[in-house]
């Protein structure tokens, strides 16, 4: 804050003064931070902002006006914000987050009917070398070997390098094996003789 003063004199030599004084109102310093720089596609952050002066104003660049935003950007998005003391001196603050991917999953089955006693094998394909694989059934590699006996469904949770997941699913329908009895018409013939066999089982017979 500063006085500045003026001597105005005539060209008949009287004078007068006259005095201003002009305030300095401080610019707000902006504090931005966030939940989490780093997000998952899908996943949200929460960005806060914080001024040195108590009562100033905040408007976001996405139109928010609050001193926290909740933000679920789809890819890497930089957000600023604009802070405004009660003496309208402003300033601004930015910070990016960064979005990664989620690892691409998909699912190779043998066959989704078998029987019971076959056996199934199941690969999940990302397109992360580096990612890590966790199956329903406990398994954790990309690959594997199972004799269901009933209707299974199996789910994977792929985590890429960037420990991003997805997760997908496959079911694998158990078709129960048909019991078979054979009844003779008698368990002990003679010779030339002959026995009738009787087939009872579960399923129809044509």
């Amino acid at each position: 804050t500063t006085s500045y003063s003026v001597t105005v004199t005539s060209p008949d030599q009287c004078s007068n003064s006259a005095q201003i004084t002009i305030t300095v109102n401080p610019t707000p310093s902006v504090n931005i931070t966030a939940t989490n720089t780093t997000i998952c596609d899908g996943n949200s952050t929460t960005i806060s902002a914080s001024s040195s002066i108590p009562g100033s104003s905040f408007i976001w660049s996405t139109g928010d006006n609050s001193p926290s935003i909740t933000v679920s950007p789809n890819s890497t998005t930089s957000y600023s914000v604009t802070v405004t003391s009660p003496d309208q001196c402003s300033n601004s603050a930015q910070i990016t987050i960064i979005v990664n991917p989620l690892p691409s999953l998909s699912l190779s089955a043998s066959d989704q009917e078998i029987c019971q006693g076959e056996n199934i094998t199941i690969q999940a394909i990302s397109n992360d070398p580096n990612a890590t694989y966790l199956w329903s059934n406990g398994s954790n590699s990309n690959i594997i070997i199972d004799q269901p006996t009933v209707t299974t469904n199996y789910t994977v949770t792929v985590t890429s390098s960037d420990n991003c997941t997805n997760s997908a699913q496959v079911q694998v329908t158990v078709n129960q094996n048909p019991s078979v009895v054979i009844i003779p018409s008698s368990s002990s013939i003679c010779l030339n003789q002959t026995a009738t066999l009787q087939i009872q089982t579960n399923i129809p017979i044509a």
